[in-house]
């Protein structure tokens, strides 16, 4: 539920990986973020099934949308923001999650 909230930032080189116990359309919000990120959904096989960019922090508990991915994923990735654009990742790049 805690993700990123309320961190500074990530690495250069940093991601979160979130693992799910099944794969399904989830979604995330920005609320409480301090800095913006790029989001990969990946599924069970290590599809990337989805990628938004640059999704911008929001601090109302109302107002603050939600992202979920165009296909059901296991697996959500949340990098720096252009990062995603700097590592050429896109829907249908395979991928080793590695857990």
């Amino acid at each position: 539920m805690i993700g990123l909230m309320f961190r500074e930032g990530l690495g250069k080189n940093e991601c979160m990986v979130i693992a799910f116990p099944n794969e399904g359309f989830w979604d995330i919000w920005m609320r409480n973020m301090r800095f913006p990120i790029d989001v990969a959904w990946v599924n069970g096989s290590g599809k990337v099934v989805c990628v938004r960019e640059r999704l911008q922090p929001c601090s109302s508990i109302l107002g603050c949308e939600t992202y979920v991915s165009e296909e059901k994923a296991k697996y959500v990735i949340e990098f720096n923001a252009g990062t995603t654009k700097r590592i050429r990742m896109k829907k249908s790049t395979k991928i080793n999650i590695g857990l």
